[in-house]
């Protein structure tokens, strides 16, 4: 019973608050520059240029005040490879950060085309940088190329949550030797949303003649590579006296007999040894002092939670759903787990990022090598 408080507690990741913001996201597996074009006061400007390594996310536009600003990528090693529209912007060879949209040739810079962002009046907004079957790209003895989407799920106490995923890939050949390292990153923020009403479902109790347990807090968030864990609650510890007499047994009432309230945070890291994908939990902050301190002064982590919520991320990681994301040509060979850990996916959505590396035996290294191509 008095576990249930902790169980909750050391289960529940954080939700942090999410900075206005103009978010872009490299979807594609080349290196890419970024630029970005906005509105000010008296006239316009452009800045650059932003480094986005494949699968990257960052900032370039904070304080958004504006409904459009203006993004213009290209890749790092082919400029042919670019995104960009009809919106014209100054743009240097190097960093730059220049004030007007006009005359820019006559100023000494180049006139660049940009593509058109339509916040719709949010605070904050992520655009993602996709590219299609220009994705492949022979250089030398490298192949990379953006793997094909998957849709996914994972069920827990009844409850399905969609994740989805894609992947980058990229194919090292050199003599007879050819692996392949692919990154995958999937969307697990149905299973941000949807955890906290399940943990209630089973840890929340109204008894008052036992213990009464409110989790009114619940929320989660990524904190870099891991999840932050925070959750705060109200507890009452009851009981219900009878006496025993002759004539029968007599009811002296409810008693309450002390509450608190409390909160804790926890921090959750992805593990891996290769082939199998566990959960390292660290309890970082406990609020609460005599029983209930007691109780959330440890990283256990009850039953229920350790079979059920801490499984929720390998049944994510799945080395046969991997897999499916390899082309036909990789499938079947050997696959390991290089790392696993979570990461933002923009306004605070939880995301999986998981690489992997195949190995292809010697004899069908070539074979390999020129179906990929």
């Amino acid at each position: 019973m008095k576990t249930a408080f902790l169980v909750a507690i050391t289960t529940l990741i954080c939700a942090s608050a999410t900075q206005a913001q103009l978010r872009v996201c490299n979807d594609t597996p080349f290196k890419l520059e970024v630029a970005v074009g906005y509105p000010e006061a008296g006239g316009w400007r452009s800045a650059g240029w932003y480094i986005f390594e494949a699968a990257e996310c960052a900032n370039v536009k904070s304080n958004l005040t504006n409904r459009y600003y203006y993004l213009h990528a290209h890749a790092a090693e082919d400029s042919s490879k670019s995104w960009g529209d009809d919106y014209e912007f100054c743009t240097a060879s190097r960093a730059f950060n220049i004030v007007g949209n006009e005359g820019c040739t006559q100023r000494g810079f180049e006139s660049t085309k940009f593509f058109r962002v339509d916040t719709g009046g949010a605070d904050s907004i992520t655009q993602r940088l996709t590219c299609g079957s220009d994705c492949k790209m022979k250089s030398g003895y490298f192949l990379s190329y953006a793997a094909r989407d998957v849709p996914g799920g994972i069920t827990i106490d009844g409850n399905t949550f969609n994740t989805p995923a894609k992947g980058w890939l990229k194919v090292d050949f050199s003599g007879s030797e050819l692996y392949a390292t692919l990154t995958v990153d999937a969307d697990v923020s149905s299973l941000q949303r949807g955890l906290p009403d399940i943990i209630r479902a089973h840890v929340n109790n109204d008894d008052d003649c036992d213990y009464k347990l409110d989790m009114h807090t619940i929320s989660l968030s990524p904190s870099g590579s891991a999840l932050r864990v925070h959750a705060a609650g109200h507890y009452e510890d009851w009981e219900c006296l009878e006496y025993d007499t002759v004539v029968g047994d007599v009811d002296l009432g409810k008693h309450r007999l002390f509450e608190q309230d409390g909160d804790a945070t926890a921090i959750i890291r992805p593990q891996t040894n290769g082939s199998a994908v566990w959960m390292d939990v660290n309890v970082v902050d406990i609020n609460a002092n005599g029983l209930l301190g007691t109780l959330m002064d440890s990283d256990w982590f009850g039953a229920w939670i350790r079979d059920e919520i801490l499984a929720s991320v390998p049944q994510v990681v799945q080395l046969g759903r991997i897999d499916d994301l390899l082309p036909a040509e990789l499938q079947g060979f050997p696959l390991r787990l290089l790392d696993v850990s979570f990461y933002d996916r923009g306004g605070g959505k939880l995301g999986l990022r998981t690489a992997a590396k195949v190995s292809v035996s010697r004899e069908y290294a070539q074979f390999v090598w020129d179906r990929l191509q």
